[in-house]
Formats: structure tokens, sequence, C-alpha cells
């Protein structure tokens, strides 16, 4: 990802199996409308519209434009390094009838989330296996904040994660949930 003014957030994914390998895939995020955050007016008269002042939780009743596909599959799981930078990224909006689903949906042992602030979100599933960083994962979790909406229908419901992939789990250092 690369945020305004020119970050760029790596994302390396790793998969074993039919030859194919895939070492980095970088990501760039083009405008804060696909985060359904949009500072627009009505043209010259500067009246704003009123889908303007929709906040996460109003989500779940009109969904914004755009949703959020989230990182990672069952079969190519995040498996590399992502900074955050403690930049906030905000109006990340994911509504499934899936399993598994948060702003990573799938994270292996090797991948490492650090310096992430993910703010005024929203996370649904009608499936298990919920959380606003990671639907199921394992890795290495280091200064973390959420303060997203996360609901879900069934089970492994989670502020932060939804459910840990192996024994091994995830380490987790400095992480605080503070939403909903």
């Amino acid at each position: 990802f690369a945020d305004e003014g020119g970050n760029e957030f790596r994302r390396v994914d790793r998969a074993r199996g039919h030859g194919v390998e895939v070492t980095a895939v970088t990501f760039q995020i083009l405008a804060d409308e696909h985060f359904g955050i949009v500072d627009d007016t009505d043209g010259a008269d500067g009246v704003k519209d009123a889908d303007d002042e929709q906040t996460p939780n109003d989500w779940s009743k009109v969904a914004p434009d755009y949703e959020w596909p989230g990182i990672g599959t069952s079969s190519l799981k995040f498996a590399g390094t992502f900074n955050g930078n403690m930049k906030a990224i905000s109006g990340v909006y994911m509504s499934a009838n899936a399993s598994y689903v948060g702003f990573f949906n799938y994270t292996n042992s090797l991948a490492t989330i650090r310096n992430l602030k993910l703010v005024d979100s929203y996370f649904f599933t009608t499936k298990g296996a919920i959380g606003s960083i990671v639907g199921q994962g394992d890795g290495k979790f280091d200064t973390i904040y959420s303060n997203a909406y996360v609901d879900g229908t069934t089970f492994w419901i989670g502020g932060l994660v939804g459910r840990t992939a192996t024994k091994a789990g995830i380490t987790m250092n400095n992480c605080w949930f503070d939403g909903e």
C-alpha cells in the first residue's frame, strides 16, 4: 500500500505447489473513496451529501460503495511483513457471507504485522472467524490498535483476531482493541 505521503506498504506472499511462488505484490490505495470515506460537496453550493456524514456504525444499515476484499486467501496466506508506520488506516468496510474475515483474511506463521492503527472501520460476517486485523492466522503482531466495529453471527469472533490457525498461534505485544 502507499499512503498519501508516499509511504509504501508491501505484501509478500509465498505459496508452494504447482510451481507458483509469488514473492512480492505491491498494493496502492488510490483514493479515500476506496474505503467509503469521502469528503465531497454537491458542487458550488458547498452542501455535503447525506452519505458524507455516514460512519462505520451506520454501515450495518447502508453499505458504502467500496468493500475491502481483505489480504490473503486460504491457499495464499499472507506470509510477509506489514509495517503500518502507525499511520491510521480508516474507513475499511467488509461484510461477507464467508469465513475468515479481517483486514488480513489469512496470515501464516511467517507473517509479521506491526505498527498498524485501524480506526473507524466495520467488519461483519455471517460465518465464523472474524477479527478486525485477521480472520484466521498465525505470526507475530506488535504495536497494533483497532477501534473497529466487529460483528458475526456464529463463532470465533474477536476484536483483533478471529481464530489462530495452528498451535504456534499468534505472538502479541502491545496490541489493543477499543472497538465494539
